[in-house]
């Protein structure tokens, strides 16, 4: 073999012949050490029941929410998998995190909801997450969802004939799965119930 065949070798074994391939092969090796060996290590459990690794890294925690970030490979062995290739190459799965998909985090049993993908990120699948603490019920189907007022620092006073008063705030954010049930269900005075309440 000449020096040039071996420097080829050597190159597809680490990535390919680009450089961002290679960099990206890269930081996947260094997440999946993370994720066994990391503090952040997380387990995900994803809506159809398959269980994968990943990391959960602390963002922002204020009263009307809790942030992180998750950082999951595009694809790797899931971890409830039963057949017999699951501990080998053959058995890694697609795992297909995106936007608007709602996954419980195994070790303290909080769910949470994928809301901002972080696009510069090649080698893995990497975005923001927030916590989710209630539960909607659109048309059977039970979807977790964030939800919270927004943080108002003052009050809107009205004055009509020599009468004061403020309006009630009305406001609320929440952040649930996009699909046909909940585009056809929320539009102007839809009501739902959170807590119990409408």
């Amino acid at each position: 073999m000449s020096g040039l065949d071996n420097l080829r070798t050597r190159l597809q074994f680490n990535g390919g012949n680009a450089q961002i391939k290679r960099m990206n092969e890269d930081k996947l090796k260094t997440l999946k050490k993370a994720l066994l060996y990391s503090y952040q290590s997380a387990t995900a459990e994803l809506n159809d029941g398959r269980l994968f690794r990943c990391l959960i890294n602390p963002d922002k925690i204020k009263n009307q929410y809790d942030n992180k970030i998750i950082s999951i490979p595009f694809e790797d062995i899931c971890l409830n998998d039963t057949s017999e290739k699951r501990k080998t190459s053959e058995g890694i799965q697609t795992i297909g995190m995106k936007p608007g998909d709602v996954f419980r985090w195994v070790e303290n049993g909080t769910d949470w909801i994928v809301y901002l993908r972080r696009l510069e990120e090649t080698a893995y699948f990497r975005a923001e997450i927030r916590r989710c603490k209630y539960s909607v019920d659109i048309d059977g189907t039970t979807y977790k969802v964030y939800a919270a007022r927004n943080d108002v620092n003052e009050i809107d006073w009205r004055n009509q004939k020599d009468i004061n008063w403020n309006d009630i705030d009305y406001k609320i954010e929440m952040y649930i799965t996009k699909d046909e049930k909940t585009e056809a269900f929320f539009h102007r005075f839809a009501i739902i119930e959170l807590d119990n309440k409408p």
